[in-house]
């Protein structure tokens, strides 16, 4: 927003700047946080949600403080294409991150870190390397989402948004892109359908919105990732089931 702003950079090429940004701020988190775990791992990132927008808003000559600062605006059809675009490619690079030897050891680290450590993974170093990833993921996700409102200041990453991020990652479940998406859809369409088909008040959609996320994690405890290799797995064992008897050995 600075960038394109004060100094009238396009929308799109700041989205690598961003995610350096993001990286070196997430090592710069991950480095500290090394030594926690668990709930208060989760509760120093919150922390940090918090106390970063309260820090930007003592600069409005850089910031442009509480008054924020305001973006070009585009048509729907160049946020729409420009949107599926950037999620594309940030999707494929997780992807590739995930297949190669990284992913292994995220894999190896979110399972047993002792285990992991005795195969030979260097925690800190990956541990580091993975806020640092997922910090530079977010900073080009969120210079997206402040292109689409043709507007940002501190206040637009407060508190609200932290919990629907993690919302999304309990419902969508850990270790999984394809999870990621489905909390994607389930966190952004629910609320707004309910909204807009009219079904509930706009005071009540938060109870409801709270109903349903309650009902996913007791019939899902390990989300929506969990269901789709479930159904993975029965479609190839259904596959496996259609093959004449005695054909095994060919």
């Amino acid at each position: 927003a600075i960038l394109t702003h004060n100094h009238g950079w396009n929308d799109l090429t700041t989205l690598p700047l961003a995610a350096l940004v993001g990286f070196a701020a997430g090592v710069v988190v991950g480095l500290p946080a090394l030594r926690f775990h668990g709930v208060y791992l989760a509760l120093t990132t919150f922390a940090v949600a918090l106390a970063v927008p309260q820090i930007a808003k003592n600069y409005p000559n850089f910031t442009g403080g509480t008054e924020g600062l305001a973006l070009p605006t585009h048509t729907g059809l160049w946020l729409y294409c420009a949107t599926w675009l950037v999620a594309g490619i940030v999707f494929v690079l997780a992807w590739l991150l995930l297949r190669g030897r990284t992913g292994r050891a995220f894999r190896a680290i979110r399972d047993s870190e002792i285990a992991a450590a005795s195969s030979g993974v260097t925690l800190s170093l990956y541990k580091t390397f993975a806020f640092g990833v997922s910090a530079a993921f977010a900073a080009v996700a969120f210079s997206m989402y402040v292109l689409v409102n043709n507007f940002v200041n501190p206040d637009v990453f407060g508190l609200t948004l932290s919990l629907y991020i993690l919302i999304g990652a309990v419902v969508g479940g850990l270790g999984s892109l394809w999870g990621v998406l489905t909390s994607a859809v389930f966190v952004q369409l629910l609320p707004s359908g309910l909204t807009t088909t009219h079904i509930s008040s706009s005071q009540s959609v938060p109870v409801i919105f709270g109903a349903v996320v309650i009902a996913v994690m007791a019939l899902l405890p390990l989300g929506a990732a969990n269901l789709l290799r479930f159904l993975h797995f029965g479609s190839q064992i259904g596959h496996s089931s259609e093959v004449p008897l005695g054909t095994e050995g060919r």
